[in-house]
């Protein structure tokens, strides 16, 4: 019943360095204005 969560971020975690340059984090309060 569960979904693959952990193992979705710990592939992110595997590949963070690689795609660093390529991710935006931006908060929904951010995206209001």
């Amino acid at each position: 019943p569960y979904c693959p969560f952990w193992h979705h971020i710990r592939s992110y975690c595997e590949r963070a360095d690689e795609l660093k340059d390529r991710i935006l984090f931006i908060k929904y309060e951010d995206m209001k204005r």
